[in-house]
């Protein structure tokens, strides 16, 4: 029990797993913004022209 307390403060098991899920949410967040923006000028540019 004291092993295990120590290898999950010491990042060995819990922290390492889940940081690469971490960094695809990061990722995904800014295309999703990007997709976003790109978007809202597509969409000023067509009510303009209306």
């Amino acid at each position: 029990m004291i092993h295990r307390k120590a290898a999950l403060l010491n990042g060995a098991d819990g922290y390492q797993a889940h940081s690469g899920s971490i960094q695809m949410m990061d990722v995904l967040m800014i295309a999703l913004t990007f997709g976003f923006f790109a978007l809202a000028i597509g969409y000023a540019y067509a009510c303009e022209r209306l």
